[in-house]
């Protein structure tokens, strides 16, 4: 072991010993599900902070944040933290909500007088929370870097609504160059000026700045792929340009975003009474709830409440509750520079958040972690036997247990391969023969695994049961030719 990975090492074992008011058997639980998903999903590097009831509890890094100099991530590591740039500008959005400076309901067209006549009528809120129907503006960053963000929206200025503003939820790049430019009119400063000022200088987030992939950020760990030859460094066409910025600019650590988050529960950026706001799902005009709210992600799953975001595929914060915002929740802030296999960011959040929370484990979740854990062993049938045992004593579960194992399915096959994900698609067919969704995931294992007759049979069979399903046929018009 050379010396600074040992040095590392003391500092990170002080850190557990003092953050406080979990076990060390669950701090021990957690440091084995990174490097479990270190191995899994070939992650590079990776770091880890943890909140319990808005407090720190665990600390903790594997991997290499730098392969070529043998650098290991650590929780001062900083990464780019890409869509999750987006918690700290609509943060500030919201404080200047607060400050009565602008409201919610007003148009863009009050604000934004040459904004393209029929966006004029969408709301802050509709933009806010990804449910406007405004048109994706994002080009490919080489092009967008040679435009103002004036002539990036002039690329869709004269295009359709993709919906009807309030129907739908679409996650739009666009809704948050208009977000930006809010927080900039009136604070009379650049999305970054505006950020360090209000955020980073006053909690001292020494670690958190604006950058893109080709300027010089101290500390910052490298990104990495996996190819068919070999593990790359990840190299995009250009930065993102200054416009795109509260989209995805930012760079930070585990420990930086932890004080922040901090600093958000204990209502030091804005009242608990708007968080509460901002963190109930909005309803579209079909009842249904959206996916986003002000600028957060939001997910109810067994009982909890997740809200936060992703980043790309290499990072993601998110903080899981039930009745109350700050008590009996556990914030998760995972940040990895690469993996070269597939990672459900969310999923392992919830993992990560149940051994924090146990409450927070149900018979569902244990199965699908049981159930992955045999088939990467090579050992379908303990997981078929757990899978009958679970079923003889959950009878009221059959809808929520289907979209479990079709999820399993596709997480085992981005993971494992679609010949180990085959069999978990055929169980699930086996005792829901009328879904068309799930004959549809069988078929598109086969169709991966190159068993195109299969393919086509269960596409069929799905398209049977979902009679006039486009998407099906288009597929199957392919595959016909």
């Amino acid at each position: 072991m050379n010396l600074q990975n040992l040095i590392f090492l003391l500092l990170f074992a002080s850190v557990s010993v003092s953050a406080g008011s979990i076990s060390q058997n669950t701090k021990n639980q957690l440091t084995h599900h990174l490097e479990k998903a270190q191995k899994r999903h070939g992650i590079f590097g990776q770091s880890l902070a943890v909140l319990k009831n808005g407090k720190l509890v665990y600390l903790g890094a594997t991997g290499k944040a730098n392969i070529e100099f043998n650098i290991p991530a650590t929780p001062e590591t900083i990464y780019t933290i890409f869509s999750a740039t987006k918690l700290f500008v609509s943060t500030r959005l919201m404080q200047l909500v607060e400050q009565g400076k602008l409201e919610l309901d007003d148009t863009l067209g009050e604000h934004f007088p040459e904004i393209p006549n029929n966006w004029k009528s969408i709301t802050i809120l509709q933009a806010f929370s990804h449910i406007s129907g405004i048109p994706e503006y994002t080009q490919k960053l080489k092009k967008m870097i040679r435009l103002t963000g004036a002539e990036a929206i002039s690329y869709v200025a004269d295009k359709s609504m993709e919906f009807e503003a309030g129907t739908k939820s679409s996650y739009n790049q666009t809704n948050f160059y208009y977000i930006q430019k809010l927080v900039e009119k009136f604070d009379a400063l650049t999305i970054e000026s505006s950020i360090k000022q209000h955020a980073l200088i006053p909690h001292k987030l020494a670690h958190t700045n604006f950058g893109g992939e080709f300027d010089i950020v101290l500390g910052r760990a490298t990104r990495y792929k996996g190819t068919t030859s070999g593990n790359k460094r990840v190299v995009s066409s250009s930065n993102p340009p200054a416009y795109y910025y509260a989209a995805n600019g930012m760079n930070s650590s585990v420990k930086d975003i932890a004080i922040w988050f901090q600093a958000l529960l204990a209502g030091q950026f804005i009242s608990k009474g708007t968080l509460e706001k901002i963190w109930t799902p909005l309803s579209l005009k079909n009842g249904r709830k959206a996916h986003h709210t002000h600028g957060w992600e939001i997910e109810n799953t067994n009982g909890y409440t997740a809200v936060g975001h992703w980043g790309g595929s290499f990072v993601n914060v998110r903080h899981f509750f039930k009745d109350d915002l700050t008590k009996d929740t556990v914030t998760i802030i995972h940040l990895t520079n690469g993996h070269n296999k597939y990672l459900d960011l969310f999923d392992f959040s919830y993992t990560l958040a149940s051994e924090v929370m146990t409450e927070m484990k149900t018979p569902l979740r244990t199965l699908k972690e049981n159930m992955f854990r045999d088939v990467e062993a090579n050992n379908l049938e303990q997981a078929k036997a757990e899978y009958a045992q679970f079923k003889k004593t959950s009878h009221d579960m059959t809808l929520e247990t289907a979209k479990m194992i079709n999820n399993l399915g596709y997480n085992v096959m981005l993971t494992l391969g679609p010949d180990k994900a085959i069999p978990i698609f055929e169980l699930n067919c086996q005792d829901n023969p009328n879904s068309s969704n799930l004959f549809d995931s069988l078929a598109e294992a086969h169709l991966n695994a190159k068993n195109m007759n299969k393919a086509k049979t269960f596409y069929h069979k799905a398209l049977e049961l979902d009679v006039g399903n486009q998407r099906i046929q288009k597929i199957l018009e392919g595959l016909n030719k």
